[in-house]
């Protein structure tokens, strides 16, 4: 071939390029294998190829080609090389397989070297030779082909999708992981389209052999985390973009400082761990509403203290403040029971059968308040949600319970001594005081319509109502 003297435009070597496949009979030879290392040997390869190609001088080899592939004009002096990718879209009866008979599959000489310009030649030149079929079954092959390679790009864009959703998700950490509230948002981000894909949940739980945490794991990311051990807390908020954190009132001469504590360094711990978002979960200031008249509510003024605290710190933030819980209607310690001699069910308190409660399904609505937080928390930055579906007085929750139950219902007021009998002593003055601040001063203080109306408005999701609670949570009295 050096020797050839190119006097022509058609002479030379052209080649249709591509992926390259191995013929599969020559496969089959020992030489081709490749554990031989003889295989390139000059007569090694004229030896098991001159059986297949009619030639005794010319020796051209290329690992990757076979016979079928390589096409001479000895007139012109050109070599053609056919991919087998695109000559294995051909019977090989249809392709000469001899160099002397091989002179008049020459392709045209094409300026550029373009996949599809050479493919298209090669068809083009079929057809010449009389081979439609060929090129009717090469068109079905790469139209299937391409019909192969869209679906398993399509498939490889939504794995790749689904892995980049993946890892651009936002971990959300969530305290309380087990119990109502924090439970409730898990439940509600999981479910949600939107708030599922951008955010991965970390649950954060003190024992993480429990069976609730346990049942957690199957769904989300669970970790331990206990306020008595710091870093606990730090190896739990490495990492997250987002923390909801909520606090146990604490009963007893020390409630307010064990609770605030708690509460400050949750917070410390994730701006120190490069948390972008706080969302507490909060309570009103008993004393500060009350004017100081009610001074005993810990559970309430450190919730409230802990508020104060985070809205000073380097870190966006925003706040979750629940009603009155409806599944304390399952408690019986929230109230006094007892039947009436009509046969009649008495709940019995100190506070006024007027004293309005803002309720909330806690388990059900919590990620429905902090949903809409996460899903928008620019526009919340520094709001608080004064979260609740209704407001009712004793009476007309009375009136509710005995439509649903079927069963009269009443409201007694108590007085203060008869309610405090039924409380354990450390947490008696509490209840006691919350109650009364209740009925003197509304939960969420003078402004409770107007602020409960702007979080129903805000709300991610419909809220549950008071009678749709009761009808999926009967109440019992023992």
């Amino acid at each position: 071939m050096a020797g050839w003297e190119h006097e022509s435009t058609a002479a030379g070597i052209t080649a249709v390029g591509g992926g390259i496949l191995a013929d599969n009979h020559l496969a089959e030879l020992q030489m081709f294998r490749c554990d031989s290392p003889e295989r390139f040997h000059p007569e090694a390869l004229a030896k098991y190829l001159r059986p297949v190609m009619d030639v005794s001088q010319l020796v051209f080899f290329h690992c990757d080609l076979a016979p079928v592939n390589i096409i001479v004009d000895a007139s012109t002096k050109s070599i053609g090389i056919i991919d087998w990718e695109l000559a294995g879209y051909v019977p090989k009866t249809w392709v000469r397989t001899t160099l002397s008979q091989s002179a008049a599959f020459v392709l045209e000489t094409v300026e550029s070297a373009r996949m599809w310009e050479y493919a298209r030649l090669l068809i083009r030149k079929l057809e010449q030779l009389g081979f439609q079929n060929a090129t009717k079954e090469y068109y079905a092959l790469k139209q299937q082909e391409r019909e192969r390679w869209r679906e398993s790009r399509r498939e490889a864009l939504e794995l790749a999708g689904q892995v980049i959703k993946v890892a651009m998700s936002k971990i959300l950490a969530v305290f309380g992981a087990t119990g109502q509230q924090g439970g409730g948002l898990i439940t509600h981000v999981l479910n949600d389209p939107e708030l599922s894909e951008s955010y991965k949940i970390r649950a954060i739980t003190r024992d993480v052999k429990s069976g609730k945490a346990k049942q957690l794991a199957e769904k989300v990311e669970v970790v331990q985390g206990d306020i008595s051990d710091r870093s606990s807390l730090e190896t739990a908020l490495t990492g997250a973009h987002t923390v909801f954190i909520m606090t146990a009132p604490a009963f007893g001469p020390d409630g307010f400082e064990t609770e605030y504590n708690s509460a400050k360094t949750m917070a410390d711990v994730a701006v120190e761990r490069g948390v972008q978002y706080i969302i507490f979960s909060t309570l009103p200031p008993v004393k500060e509403i009350s004017g100081g008249k009610y001074t005993k509510v810990s559970a309430f003024d450190a919730k409230a203290a802990a508020e104060k605290y985070i809205r000073t710190l380097p870190v966006r933030s925003a706040f979750y403040c629940p009603g009155s819980f409806m599944e304390n209607f399952q408690n019986p310690w929230a109230t006094l029971r007892r039947k009436g001699a009509d046969g009649s069910w008495i709940f019995a308190r100190h506070d006024s059968p007027q004293t309005p409660f803002p309720f909330i399904a806690v388990v059900a609505d919590t990620g429905k308040f902090v949903g809409a937080i996460l899903a928008d928390p620019d526009k919340y930055e520094g709001k608080r949600f004064d979260a609740a579906s209704e407001i009712y007085t004793w009476e007309e929750a009375c009136a509710i319970m005995s439509r649903v139950i079927g069963h009269k219902i009443v409201y007694e007021q108590a007085s203060v001594e008869e309610y405090r009998s039924t409380l354990p002593p450390l947490a008696a003055d509490g209840f006691i005081e919350v109650f009364s601040y209740f009925q003197d001063f509304g939960y969420f203080g003078p402004d409770m319509e107007k602020s409960v109306a702007w979080a129903k408005e805000n709300a991610r999701g419909k809220l549950t109502t008071l009678e749709e609670y009761l009808r999926a949570n009967p109440i019992k009295f023992e």
